[in-house]
């Protein structure tokens, strides 16, 4: 479903709570004319209050999962669509190759015509999508649970299928996995780096590489793009 009508969604099911509400309001009042406007549990502006309060809530788990899965968009419906509808949720096609901070010692190169997302999200650090649909994001929080635990958490706007879990050592686990999307599915494979507490995660995505192809990929797209920062 695209951008638009999620928003389009999103403000008529807004206006028809907010008119069900006003409507059960005013019959409450008009039944009960010596309403008592000190209980709190039946006072209609903090039943107002409550609703607008649901509807930010609704309104930002919309947003949010659309931001998080607007790069499952083909890359070529993503040429067609207007720019600020790129704009709303922060991505951008780089007319050049671009450095990026991974963190204080790592940038990683993300080439000319990729497209860009950056929106700040609390867990989603970046994300991009190459010409051919090769999409990366990566992820990172503080946590103490199990990275298979949060790696679920991190994708919990797609439905995962067959998330598999390999321990390289200590710090590096690998996760293959399928994850369908209102998009489509797509295969994937993530590599999770550890550290005291902290957890980095690098997921890349295809809808036509098998498994194994996404794997050479993913490791050759870092060992070539993967840089230490001056």
């Amino acid at each position: 479903m695209s951008t638009s009508n999620w928003r389009t969604i999103f403000v008529v099911i807004s206006i028809f709570t907010l008119i069900v509400r006003l409507i059960f309001m005013c019959s409450s009042d008009r039944k009960s004319p010596s309403y008592n406007y000190n209980n709190d549990s039946s006072n209609p502006v903090l039943d107002f209050e409550e609703a607008t309060r649901e509807n930010r809530e609704i309104n930002r788990i919309i947003t949010e999962r659309a931001s998080n899965n607007f790069l499952y968009t083909d890359y070529e419906a993503l040429d067609s669509l207007p720019i600020a509808n790129k704009e709303m949720y922060d991505v951008i096609k780089l007319k050049k190759d671009t450095l990026v901070y991974i963190d204080f010692k790592t940038k990683l190169k993300i080439e000319k015509d990729f497209y860009f997302q950056n929106n700040h999200d609390d867990t989603l650090r970046l994300a991009f999508k190459s010409p051919k649909n090769f999409n990366v994001f990566i992820h990172d929080l503080d946590t103490e649970h199990s990275a298979k635990e949060n790696f679920k958490s991190l994708k919990k706007n797609g439905r995962l299928d067959k998330v598999l879990v390999e321990k390289i050592n200590e710090n590096t686990e690998f996760l293959s996995y399928k994850i369908v999307t209102d998009k489509a599915k797509f295969n994937g494979f993530a590599l999770c780096f550890k550290s005291k507490g902290y957890q980095l995660f690098f997921e890349f995505e295809s809808e036509k590489m098998s498994k194994d192809i996404l794997k050479m990929k993913a490791v050759d797209f870092l060992s070539q793009n993967l840089k230490r920062a001056n």
